[in-house]
């Protein structure tokens, strides 16, 4: 298989495919995969919510089974467990990124 030129360059930039990656290159591939999975939660909140709006009206909400709502609340729920997720992993490579504070004098 050929490398593509962009991944050559890429891994490049970041300290080559093999050996130890600088902090850089370690921290911009899952901040690049939270930011898409944020994208997909967040296409799947608003086709949620097209639906939540359509059982609204009179005319759907008369036809839809209770039973469905109530898996449309619990899909998002899901939803939001999953953007709490996505919040708390970016927040620990943001802490992994931060320099380590030297001790105090005190200390």
């Amino acid at each position: 298989m050929k490398p593509i030129p962009e991944t050559e360059a890429k891994f490049s930039e970041i300290g080559g495919p093999t050996g130890s990656l600088p902090a850089r290159g370690m921290r911009e591939a899952p901040l690049a995969v939270l930011h898409e999975l944020t994208e997909r939660l967040t296409a799947i909140t608003n086709y949620l919510e097209a639906v939540r709006r359509l059982f609204k009206t009179d005319a759907a909400a008369a036809g839809v089974p209770l039973r469905l709502k109530k898996i449309l609340e619990k899909a998002f729920g899901q939803v939001s467990q999953a953007d709490e997720t996505i919040k708390r992993l970016r927040q620990l490579l943001d802490e992994d990124a931060r320099p380590a504070r030297p001790p105090s004098a005190g200390e």
